[in-house]
């Protein structure tokens, strides 16, 4: 037996043994040199023990002899990436004694930097290896966010820790000031917390999170009760999208601020009216309401912030808020200002609101002055037009209709800017790095890379060494294009991109794998598919040109010109038809079937090009058909069915400006999964995306077009109706589409329960005030299609708005038939109503 095998045998048997003392000290016998020397096999050995799991094995055991083989690799490693990246595992539990001990013997030259790095590991086992290397004073303490964020989510027990660090109470102070990163945690998962409480003792449950751990802190004086209070408060008052206010309102309550407490801070309060989380305004109205109940706040500190709850949309609390201004309006000399708050509510976007603030603006109407008249008469253009009459009973004023735009028209071509100068390129390969450019400017990106790629590389070094080092310190990016920027940037200026690939599954990923081949070979070549006009078109007559100027190379890019150039679909068109199946809910089922022909020539994939469709989502099911061949080209064409990156997105809609089609059917499931939740690149993002392309192009809209219209006017992001509100004006004005087409898709949703009636709704409210006479036709061929379905009332609600501005429509025979039946359903009065406008 060799002296390595010996040696390896030796380390083995500590760390069958789950002797991480033994290991250390094996260490220390070895000595650096001969550890140094060994490092590859280390390395493997370790991760062998990282991946290897025995059935008759605890979990618990399985990760303290990986992290038993961990201290062997730190202890080995040369660099600072080697040692982390050697202990880049999930399933290791260090004991961070035995680390810290023989790190402090060791000291390799690159300990310092040692805590930084761990961060990228993102796991609270190397977080808190870190901190306790940090703690001892072998390495820098981090600085950045990403420090705070896996502090948040790893420290644990937490009482017992900020007791022993007193200095981690000041980071502690810093998650105040981010909300976005939240006190709810740590988050370390069972396994690791089962592995602390068995290392440190089992811990009280006081300790088992951040909020319990600061109530316990609070009360024995270790952090101050008056500062946590404050910082609260100010956490809820920070507006970031990321914000998640549910800790910083549970240590609030936790604490229980006195009623002395409360109103020393009464302003504090009172601004959270203006709070864009619904659960941060409920939480500042009662607070405020019982300071007003004891006049331990001035009405007019109230009133500064009072409008906020208005424009949240909610019910709940705007009705609330509307008798809270009637409380302050009973004194004369608040009246005014009571009634100028409430003119958000007349814009609200519930007609039982508006209903409720005209009742109250009538009783105050002759006490108010006239500029405070004049203030709600403007306010009051917001009103659902079926309250106009309502306003000038109760005020004296006649309403205008108004609002109202013309037929849409589409925008005019733009042609592309010109070239990127060197200097230009730089910072476009910054911006879309970050995710911060546009399509227009990322495909002059790629255009300049290619045209730049045969300088000398001295030269290339010299222009590009500063968006490369940005490259070098970044992470992995999200999408597609972000990649492609940081890898081309660390190519050009002659770095190793190392691990970084670029999927060629899709068309684009495919254009962006060329264009790298290109830097690579030091070969510069015309960018073949580069639009002519923004939003990604170009003219066949140009596309003919460059294919013939250019046969033979670049073949991916030669496929995208063809299908940047497809204005008549001679190269690829799909016929699609949606049928849904009847499948009770939460199984819901809406299939999709599409047909898919294509010429050979210039979009033939090579024959070794791999096949891959996605899996469809949980509730939905959308089959594909046609040949193998037809399937192969579209999943190569179509955009992936999620992005990584809005850039992604917004990049892949410009590859096929003629074929919006494809987008629908490639994100059909997970659009359907995305509709009851806010935009994200995985769910609805997609849908705004496709829909925001319908307004924005002058193309035909394709078969799918009020498919995808339909499945907009019922989401729930905000974003995400708006853009089908926009698309379903620009369809029908052009006579792209209809509103039988669109209905019929509404229809067939409504009955796969994947829209609802109540969102259709406030969508169909919001078209009113730009084009009443469409929303008064969808919203009566909806009722026909839906009959008395759930809410439906709301859609008849709608129809009497638009009726108002737009004039009565005839009410089909089933819906009269509704109206006059014996009943006094919320719809049958609607539908009266509707015939007596």
């Amino acid at each position: 037996m060799t002296e390595t095998a010996e040696l390896m045998a030796q380390l083995d048997r500590h760390v069958q043994a789950l002797d991480s003392a033994g290991v250390a000290a094996w260490c220390r016998e070895v000595g650096p040199k001969q550890l140094r020397s060994m490092r590859t096999t280390i390395a493997a050995f370790a991760e062998k023990q990282y991946r290897h799991y025995d059935r008759n094995e605890s979990w618990l055991d399985a990760k303290r002899r990986a992290g038993a083989a961990a201290l062997a690799v730190l202890a080995s490693a040369s660099t600072v990436n080697k040692a982390a990246a050697g202990i880049d595992y999930s399933a290791v539990s260090i004991d961070l004694t035995a680390a810290v001990d023989l790190m402090a013997e060791l000291r390799p030259s690159w300990l310092d930097g040692l805590a930084e790095r761990l961060l990228k590991n993102r796991s609270a086992t190397h977080w808190n290896l870190g901190h306790a290397l940090q703690a001892a004073g072998l390495t820098t303490k981090p600085s950045g966010r990403e420090y705070l964020v896996q502090m948040a989510s790893s420290l644990f027990p937490v009482a017992r820790k900020l007791r022993e660090h007193p200095e981690l109470i000041d980071d502690m102070w810093r998650l105040f000031d981010d909300p976005s990163i939240g006190i709810g945690g740590p988050w370390v998962g069972w396994a690791a917390m089962l592995d602390l409480e068995e290392r440190l003792g089992e811990p009280g449950p006081e300790e088992s999170g951040w909020v319990p751990a600061l109530l316990v802190l609070s009360a024995e004086g270790t952090v101050s009760r008056d500062r946590l209070i404050d910082s609260a408060l100010r956490a809820l008052q920070i507006e970031i999208d990321r914000a998640d206010p549910r800790s910083y309102l549970e240590l609030l309550k936790q604490l229980g601020p006195t009623h002395a407490e409360k109103a020393a801070r009464a302003e504090t309060y009172s601004s959270l009216q203006r709070s864009t989380k619904p659960a941060v305004v409920k939480y500042g109205l009662s607070v405020v309401k019982e300071l007003l109940a004891s006049d331990s706040v001035r009405p007019d500190i109230v009133l500064e912030h009072a409008d906020g709850p208005f424009f949240l949309g909610s019910k709940s609390l705007a009705n609330p808020q509307i008798a809270l201004l009637k409380r302050i309006g009973r004194a004369p000399e608040w009246r005014d200002a009571a009634a100028l708050s409430l003119g958000a509510a007349l814009g609200h976007t519930s007609a039982d609101v508006q209903a409720r603030a005209i009742d109250l603006v009538a009783a105050w109407w002759s006490d108010l002055s006239a500029e405070t008249q004049q203030a709600l008469n403007t306010a009051a253009r917001a009103l659902a037009p079926s309250l106009m009459g309502a306003w000038a009973v109760a005020t004296g004023a006649e309403m205008a209709a108004s609002g109202l735009t013309g037929a849409w028209t589409p925008p005019p071509r733009e042609r592309m800017p010109a070239a990127l100068d060197e200097d230009q390129l730089v910072l476009g390969l910054a911006s879309a790095m970050e995710g911060t450019a546009a399509p227009i400017l990322f495909d002059r990106v790629i255009e300049g890379v290619l045209r730049v790629a045969s300088m000398s590389l001295g030269a290339r070094r010299e222009l590009f060494a500063p968006v490369a080092s940005r490259a070098a310190t970044n992470e992995w990016p999200k999408g597609q294009p972000e990649r492609f920027a940081a890898v081309a940037s660390l190519m050009l200026a002659g770095v190793d991109p190392q691990q970084w690939t670029i999927s060629s599954r899709t068309i684009g990923g495919a254009v962006l794998r060329e264009v790298l081949q290109s830097v690579a070979a030091g070969e510069s070549r015309p960018y073949l598919a580069m639009p002519q006009h923004v939003g990604g078109r170009i003219d066949p007559a140009e596309a003919r040109k460059r294919l013939a100027e250019a046969p033979g190379s670049a073949p991916a890019s030669r496929r995208l010109c063809a299908l940047r150039s497809d204005a008549d679909h001679q190269y690829l068109r799909v016929e699609a038809s949606w049928e849904p199946s009847p499948v009770p809910d939460p199984c819901r089922r809406y299939r999709c079937h599409a047909v898919v022909h294509f010429a050979e020539s210039p979009l033939a994939l090579p024959p070794g090009h791999r096949f891959d469709w996605l899996a469809p989502g949980l509730r939905t099911e959308f089959d594909v058909v046609g040949t193998e061949e037809d399937l192969r080209i579209l999943s190569y064409v179509a955009p992936e069915s999620y992005n990584y990156s809005d850039l992604e997105a917004r990049w892949q809609l410009t590859l096929v400006p003629h074929h919006l089609d494809l987008l629908a059917i490639a994100g059909a499931s997970n659009l359907a999964e995305g509709i009851d939740k806010e935009p994200s690149p995985y769910t609805s993002s997609g849908l705004r995306d496709v829909l925001e392309a319908l307004v924005s192009t002058d193309q035909p809209a394709g078969p799918l077009a009020p498919f995808v219209v339909g499945m907009g006017l019922g989401a729930k992001a905000a974003v995400v109706s708006t853009a089908a509100v926009d698309a379903a004006i620009a369809l029908c004005s052009t006579e792209r589409s209809t509103v039988d087409a669109i209905v019929s898709e509404v229809g067939r949703l409504v009955d796969a329960k994947i829209v609802k009636p109540v969102r259709l709704a406030k969508s169909l409210a919001a078209m009113v005030q730009f084009d009443p006479a469409l929303a008064r036709d969808l919203s009566i061929a909806i009722l026909e299609r839906i009959g008395a379905a759930r809410d439906a009332a709301a859609v008849a609600s709608v129809a009497c708005d638009a009726a108002a501005l737009a004039g009565v429509a005839p009410l089909p025979a089933g819906l009269r038939e509704i109206a006059s039946a014996v009943g006094s359903s919320r719809l049958q009065r609607e539908l009266r109503r509707f015939r007596t406008i």
